[in-house]
């Protein structure tokens, strides 16, 4: 199986850049992921990892109608990697700067402990 899926995201500029054009990017997450070290100074050692990207994904931004523009992504990853807790990151920025200009994010619903 997989972790993650398709997201809609929607997004509308303030009136001086509604005329801009808007890439959106999307990171799918897992915390609590353990790791087991087998060799070296840390042998016998488990890590456990936050915020790990399991999946990343930018695409460009539509405006059908109106002020609002539109995305679609598909974030997936496979379960195997066995996240304890499951969260998406959501950003916008103006194409050909990676500069954040909204953001958002959450854990999908029972993931959380």
């Amino acid at each position: 199986g997989t972790l993650g899926g398709q997201f809609q995201i929607s997004f509308n500029p303030t009136d001086g850049d509604a005329a801009r054009d808007w890439t959106v990017h999307a990171a799918l997450l897992g915390s609590e992921m353990e790791s087991r070290v087998r060799r070296g100074e840390n042998d016998g050692t488990t890590f456990v990892h936050q915020f790990v990207v399991l999946a990343v994904q930018s695409q460009a931004m539509r405006r059908p109608y109106g002020l609002e523009w539109k995305a679609s992504v598909n974030l997936q990853s496979p379960a195997t990697l066995g996240p304890k807790l499951r969260a998406v990151a959501v950003w916008v920025s103006k194409n050909g700067d990676p500069t954040p200009v909204q953001a958002t994010g959450r854990y999908f619903p029972g993931s959380t402990s």
